[in-house]
């Protein structure tokens, strides 16, 4: 059984601490629950995001990547991985995860947005990164008229 079925309130105290800025505390109630269940990944990608708000990258980055071990088909872990690297200025990094994150679902998003900035960033180009957005992705609108 999971553990935040039988210690709901440690979960909530967490969202709690973080909901109104206690940031340290967050990080302390979410650790608990990591040394309860250390494959939590909502419980590190959230202390990756609060050491991401504190403009923490590298800490963040550590714990992101814990969590690309237990899901590493999810795109969203492949974003907040990519933003780390793109604020430690490692934009060919941030590039490459945008890419992954991408591979593993053409349709999402946020990836595209931040490809352009992280490609503009490095050595590569914004009309290759939209080149390879266009490719991946089956855009289904119809902007015919009735």
């Amino acid at each position: 059984m999971a553990w935040f079925l039988k210690k709901p309130w440690i979960w909530g105290l967490a969202v709690s601490y973080a909901k109104f800025g206690k940031y340290d505390l967050a990080i302390e109630a979410l650790d608990k629950a990591l040394t309860l269940q250390p494959d939590y990944l909502f419980a590190l990608t959230n202390v990756g995001n609060i050491y991401f708000l504190l403009g923490e990258a590298e800490e963040a980055l550590t714990y992101f990547l814990k969590a690309l071990e237990i899901r590493p088909e999810d795109p969203a872990v492949f974003v907040k991985i990519a933003k780390a690297h793109y604020k430690l200025e490692d934009y060919s990094s941030a590039a490459r995860y945008y890419r992954l994150a991408i591979s593993k679902d053409p349709k999402f998003r946020e990836s595209y947005a931040y490809l352009g900035g992280a490609s503009r960033s490095s050595t590569e180009t914004l009309a290759t990164s939209i080149e390879e957005r266009n490719a991946q992705v089956d855009w289904d609108y119809d902007l015919s008229e009735e």
